[in-house]
């Protein structure tokens, strides 16, 4: 029995409790299990589910991994009496990756997925991602374009997914977040990595890419919300950025250059967007680190001038940005 870890279907408003034992996940065929990890989620759970319990494919289980959560979940999850729908729970918050590893070890389905507890599936996105698979036995996972949603889940655009070779010549993850597997992959790569958090789903395509064939397939079948509390907001997605080039450097998939290089592009972006957020300290310290790591950076003059005012303020700032253009015209005086 895995400790700290229960299994609780909904079922016609009565909770059962069932055996924590970890199944022996025998493969029904046809059956697609999505796992649903949630945190703290309540806010957005509702039409999270109903979106994968309202998909045109039918035959498939929804597993929902309770992460320790202290909202409005369990109110959230009374309130579906569909049978499709178990619930697994976490004692305390384990992070997502020992969360989608604690739902896939409940999945008895012959495609697997995931999604998250504040995006949204197209009614007929698990039907049509189950028929390309069928259709092209050869293909282990498959995935797909999406829309990118604000928090009130109006369309901002529409997310062209990557060829399957960008995972090896490109340091980001363009598979996104619609995709299904085999359960062929799941019983061969494993389970998701808790040392990889923030891009998990990433160190996992590139194992995946290793052994099977993947291919995309261009429908927008996916919503995906962005928001102040999503794990890709603007800070996360510096995060989760830097852990795509900490997994290829690992992999050995990047050279120590071009990590550098790559490193020191973030922290000279993120200098920029903190700067126009107000936040100083971290100006200073993004900015200075892009230098470090890659030296010709100082050529970046936008770089310099906010990193002067950021340590000296802005009038300290403009006295020696005057000062150095006036001696450059006497320079070039003089030498004229």
């Amino acid at each position: 029995m895995q400790r700290g870890v229960s299994l609780t279907p909904y079922v016609a408003l009565a909770r059962t409790e069932l055996d924590s034992q970890m199944p022996k996940n025998e493969s029904h065929p046809g059956l697609v299990s999505i796992v649903l990890p949630t945190y703290n989620g309540a806010k957005y759970l509702r039409r999270s589910i109903a979106s994968c319990l309202g998909q045109t494919h039918t035959n498939l289980e929804l597993l929902v991994v309770v992460d320790g959560s202290t909202d409005e979940t369990d109110a959230v999850l009374l309130d579906c009496t569909d049978p499709r729908l178990k619930v697994v729970r976490h004692e305390m918050n384990r992070g997502l990756p020992e969360a989608l590893n604690t739902g896939f070890a409940h999945s008895k389905g012959e495609y697997l997925t995931w999604t998250s507890d504040d995006n949204w599936y197209a009614p007929e996105a698990v039907e049509e991602m189950v028929r390309f698979l069928r259709n092209h036995p050869r293909v282990a996972l498959v995935y797909t374009d999406l829309y990118l949603v604000d928090a009130t889940g109006c369309v901002l655009e529409r997310l062209r997914v990557l060829p399957a070779d960008h995972l090896t010549s490109q340091p980001w993850n363009g598979i996104h977040a619609c995709f299904l597997y085999r359960r062929e992959v799941y019983e061969t790569i494993g389970d998701y990595r808790p040392w990889a958090r923030l891009a998990e789903d990433y160190d996992y395509w590139l194992r995946t890419a290793e052994r099977f064939k993947i291919a995309p397939h261009h429908r927008a079948l996916y919503y995906y919300r962005q928001h102040g509390g999503s794990l890709t907001g603007v800070r996360g997605r510096y995060a989760a950025s830097r852990q795509i080039l900490r997994i290829r450097r690992r992999r050995r998939w990047m050279s120590l250059r071009d990590y550098l290089r790559w490193s020191a592009y973030l922290d000279v972006d993120e200098a920029f967007w903190s700067w126009q957020q107000g936040n100083v300290q971290r100006t200073r310290c993004k900015g200075l680190s892009g230098l470090v790591k890659n030296p010709r950076n100082v050529r970046n003059l936008g770089l310099v001038s906010i990193l002067t005012e950021a340590f000296l303020g802005p009038h300290l700032a403009g006295y020696s940005r005057r000062a150095g253009r006036s001696f450059l015209r006497r320079f070039s005086s003089t030498t004229d």
